[in-house]
């Protein structure tokens, strides 16, 4: 096989990796979600009809389904009381390695990316700031990166792919 057929498979492969994870898994997922509740409201109306509450008398499947709006609006507005806190005893050292683990942590995670020379109010050349921007891409500082993002980067990143090998393409093929 030609390394352009072995380009194209490559390329099939990740459109269809992509189509597969944006597309069909989450559509999977809601259907796989909503079939298992469906089975488990099936097994409580099958089963739960003489299984009683031992606090107020009723089965188990009234439990499961209000049976009007209003219930549903009154547990909605209903306010949720929490137990009352009781105080925990800390062992002083167990607080030290916390703190110790959380700073070295916020450190590490929450510096910004500062250009030194802008520290002395000389702005860098277009060099310097190529080379340091080129430094910080194969750097080892952690990010936070939403999934919605980190789709679009790889799309771009195979858009340009492509964009590339077409413009190779219609360069080098022989007339």
């Amino acid at each position: 096989m030609s390394t352009w057929g072995t380009w194209g498979l490559m390329g099939v492969n990740v459109l269809l990796f992509l189509i597969f994870q944006i597309g069909v898994e989450p559509w999977r997922r809601k259907r796989l979600v909503k079939g298992f509740e469906e089975k488990v409201m099936e097994a409580l109306e099958r089963d739960g009809a003489g299984v009683t509450n031992h606090r107020d008398g009723g089965s188990a499947s009234q439990l499961a389904a209000p049976t009007s709006n209003q219930a549903i609006a009154e547990a909605e507005e209903a306010p949720i009381e929490a137990p009352p806190a009781t105080p925990v005893e800390i062992h002083p050292e167990v607080l030290a390695a916390v703190d110790e683990v959380t700073a070295s942590a916020t450190q590490s995670r929450d510096l910004p990316y500062k250009d030194p020379s802008h520290a002395l109010g000389s702005p860098p050349s277009k060099f310097e700031a190529y080379k340091e921007a080129l430094r910080d891409l194969f750097s080892e500082r952690e990010i936070v990166i939403r999934q919605r993002h980190l789709t679009n980067v790889a799309l771009e990143g195979a858009a340009a792919g492509v964009a590339l090998v077409g413009f190779l393409v219609v360069l080098l093929r022989p007339r």
